[in-house]
């Protein structure tokens, strides 16, 4: 009996070790799309000032080289990009051709279930594709709009 017990615990507590690992895992590879958009959103912005302020669609006009992401999909820079997933957030703050609601450079994860937005009016942000919905990886990774 104390055997069994023995098992059903060790079972328990390996699976919350192996739910914190994948979170992690999640978080490290999450960092790379981040660390991209953030460079793409600096050039993006020196490309404005060069450019009568415009933005560039095209990332060979960028002053920086972007390899391919070992966890994503290469990224994309816009011109005229607007999303209600940059601050503020929601539909009822949303506010096209505004700067608050405008970012210049998205990344979409391999596995297809979150894009990642260089938002100018703030952090990198998160959100899930329509296939993943109701999936938590966004805030796992610690993305999530509030």
């Amino acid at each position: 009996m104390e055997l069994l017990i023995g098992i059903v615990v060790m079972g328990t507590l390996a699976s919350i070790a192996i739910s914190k690992f994948q979170t992690v895992v999640e978080k490290f590879q999450a960092q790379e799309g981040k660390n991209i958009l953030l460079n793409l959103l600096g050039a993006q912005l020196r490309y404005r000032l060069d450019n009568n302020n415009n933005f560039t669609n095209n990332l060979s006009d960028l002053d920086i080289m972007v390899g391919q992401p070992k966890n994503f999909a290469m990224p994309n820079v816009v011109a005229n990009g607007y999303t209600s997933e940059c601050p503020p957030y929601g539909a009822a703050f949303f506010s096209p051709n505004s700067d608050q609601s405008r970012f210049v450079a998205s990344i979409a994860s391999n596995d297809g279930k979150y894009i990642l937005y260089a938002c100018l009016a703030g952090p990198v942000s998160c959100a899930p594709t329509a296939a993943f919905r109701l999936d938590k990886t966004c805030w796992k990774i610690g993305m999530f709009r509030p």
